[in-house]
Order: C-alpha cells, then structure tokens, then sequence
C-alpha cells in the first residue's frame, strides 16, 4: 500500500487527487471542505487531519468510521448520525470546534476500541461533558484506553480516580487544571512502571510530597510537568528513578516553608557567603523567617543538583517559578524571587557535566547570583544548550547584561 501525505485547500484539488490516487493512507486538509465522493474513493485512508474547514455532508463521518487516527481542529463540524460507529479508531484528537450540533463525549463513546483521546474541556457547559465522560470511563466504555489528554478538567478528585482506574497500564496522564489529588494519586501508582507522560500542572491538590514519589518511582518516565516540590523532600526522599526523562518542569522550591525571597527597597536578597548579612531579610515581615545557615544550604543545593544529576536524557530543564513571575509583584512593585536552585559551580553544577543534551534550560523567579566562570562551565559541557531564560544576577544588573551578552555570543538564545 502507498503512503500519500498530502495537504490540500482547494476541494477540486483534493478530489482529483482522490480520484488519481486512491490509495492515500494519510490526508490532511486544511482551509478545505468534504465532498461525498472522498467518501467513496479513499477506501484506504487511516488517518485524516482536517484543520479550519469546514465540513456538513454527513458523509465526512462515513469516511471517519473507517479511520484508525482522526485529527480535527478549528472546524464546523455536521450533526453525528444516530447509526453510525468507529470500530477501527484508536486515537482520537478534537481541538477546537465551531456548533454544538456534535456531543463530543457522545461521538468518544462510539469509539469503543480508542488507545488515545485527546478532547477539550472548556468553561460553562462543558464541565457537563467533563463528568459525563467520567462515568463512560468509569463504566469501562473504552476498555484499551493508554493515554488521555482532558484539560482543563474541572471534575473532582473521587471522579479522576474512576478514571485511572477503569485504564490498562497507563502511558499518558495530561490533566491539568484538574481536581487529581490524594484518592487519584492513590490509583496513579498502579501505573507507575508504564507510565510515560504525566502533566499534574495547575492541580491544586497536588503536594511536593507526590511528586517526589514520581520522580522516584515511574523508571519509564519521559515528560513530567508539576507546579512545586520541595528541595527538603528531595533530599529527604528515595534516588530518583526517571533517568529516561526529557522534560522536566517543575518549581524546586528551598524556601523551607519561609515565604517567597522579595526584594527590599530594589535590592534582591541573595542566600550566600558573600551576602550573609542579607539573609535576615527573607520575608522580614513574618515572624517565623530566619537566616538560613550558608553550610546546611550549600549541602542541600549539592544533594539535589546529585538528583538531577541522573538525568542523562533531559533536553528541557524548567526549575524556575514562571507563574509566580506572571502574577506576583512584591511591595515595593518589584516581582517575587524564590530561593530556587542555584546554578553556579560552588553550590554543585558540575555534577549536572552528564546532561549533555539539554537544549532548554529556564530559572524564571529564581534569586541567582551567576558568575562568568559559571557560564563558561555551561558552554563547555552543555554544547546542545540552545535557549536559557530566567536573571542570570539578580543583584548586579550590568553582570547580568554581561552574561547574557555572553551566551548570545555562542548562540544561545536568551
């Protein structure tokens, strides 16, 4: 059988080449529309992209009930027939959609057979379609489902627990925005060994704790994305199992319970030997805040920087507090810093020499105080690095202009 990729937005164009080749395996169509025929003459067609058409002959689902992928986005959509399955889908992607003549979950549930499904969520009436689906999963309608992209899912914690565990072995778990919590964590860890993909960005219920867990626990691991973990419980927790990771998201967060590090009067706080008379103003306005020891965080900083150090494989390493960044100014108008980790070859980055293919590295919010000897050690071990974002000095401003200028130079975008 030939494979075909092709991509049209003329209908004429689309049905001669229909006609002319009707061994397409793969179409994609974007700006276009459908007409019957297509129906008739991609007999062979497994996969079809429709991207910004629009389509109302109720034929198009005809040609969907014989497709393995679908792949819609951005379309106008016709009315699903009452009489009509699709028994050979297994992925199922819907972006966006024009109407609301098609029930997304009702058109899921005739997909018995799907491995993957990707549907969107939206505000207002679709959170009904977030809890209908929930009792389809539950209920065992898609019996060899592996993956599932549902965000934003606003359904609560006992709901996506019912979810997972109607699933096989779980490859992908992208829930964003979600109520998973404590029960649906509960019922992840069956899916530990398998799982691939796992996005908990935005779910409140979500602890440090947990995502150490992961971190420790999934050794097939490929992308994890997660609001915040603790660097206490990852000194404190199990050798971290993930070494196949690619990407990494998440806030490390040494403020040990302290609020965030501010700045005061447009001086950053640094915690470092060279500014120890300026620990004493983390958070000042709580009575709870104490100098940290220099010795106790240069040892903490060394020990998860050992952690990070098994990740081989990374290409995207996100540590920094980007939606603290977006949202949080301090009081004096100036945006919140965090004690995050801290990139410089005193405090452990050597140990990261082996990720050499890290291509993205991001510290937004965090507190740094790099230096040039810091940078030069990045260009000479991490030579895939292609992007940095985040203040290299939160102190010195010119040195920050000047490490910038650096990484410039060599081609790393900043």
């Amino acid at each position: 059988m030939e494979i075909c990729n092709v991509a049209y937005r003329d209908l004429a164009a689309v049905s001669i080449a229909c006609s002319i080749n009707p061994t397409i395996i793969h179409l994609i169509l974007k700006n276009s529309s459908f007409s019957s025929s297509m129906a008739l003459e991609l007999l062979n067609l497994k996969l079809l992209e429709v991207h910004s058409g629009v389509f109302v002959d109720k034929d198009f689902w005809v040609l969907c009930a014989r497709l393995e992928r679908l792949i819609i986005d951005r379309n106008t959509l016709p009315k699903l027939p009452t009489d009509v399955t699709f028994p050979d889908l297994t992925h199922l992607e819907i972006g966006e959609f024009v109407g609301q003549d098609l029930n997304l979950v009702e058109f899921a549930s005739r997909c018995r057979n799907l491995r993957v499904i990707r549907l969107p969520v939206g505000t207002g009436s679709k959170h009904l379609m977030a809890g209908e689906f929930g009792r389809l999963a539950m209920a065992g309608t898609w019996p060899r489902l592996r993956s599932l992209r549902f965000s934003p899912l606003d359904i609560p914690d006992a709901a996506v627990e019912g979810i997972l565990g109607s699933m096989q072995p779980h490859l992908e778990w992208k829930v964003g925005k979600s109520g998973f919590g404590p029960q649906s964590f509960k019922t992840l860890r069956n899916h530990f060994r398998t799982i691939l993909h796992l996005d908990l960005k935005q779910c409140q219920n979500v602890t440090s704790e947990m995502i150490q867990e992961v971190l420790s626990s999934c050794p097939q691991l490929v992308v994890f994305r997660g609001d915040r973990i603790e660097a206490r419980h990852i000194v404190d927790g199990k050798p971290w199992v993930c070494s196949s990771l690619k990407e990494l998201t998440v806030n490390i967060d040494f403020d040990f319970g302290l609020a965030s590090t501010t700045t005061t009067q447009g001086t950053p706080v640094a915690v470092d030997a060279e500014t120890t008379e300026a620990t004493t103003a983390i958070d000042s306005t709580k009575e709870s805040a104490k100098p940290l020891e220099n010795n106790g965080m240069d040892q903490v900083q060394r020990r998860v920087f050992k952690q990070l150090s098994v990740l081989h494989d990374i290409r995207t390493l996100n540590v920094g507090f980007e939606d603290n960044v977006e949202s949080g100014v301090g009081a004096e108008g100036n945006s919140a810093l965090h004690l995050g980790l801290d990139l410089r070859l005193r405090m452990g980055l050597d140990q990261l020499h082996c990720l050499k293919k890290i291509t993205t590295l991001s510290f937004q919010g965090t507190l740094q105080t790099i230096c040039v000897e810091d940078i030069s050690w990045i260009l000479v071990h991490w030579k895939s690095l292609e992007s940095a974002s985040g203040t290299f000095d939160s102190v010195d401003s010119q040195r920050n202009v000047q490490l910038i200028e650096i990484l410039q130079k060599h081609g790393v975008r900043v």
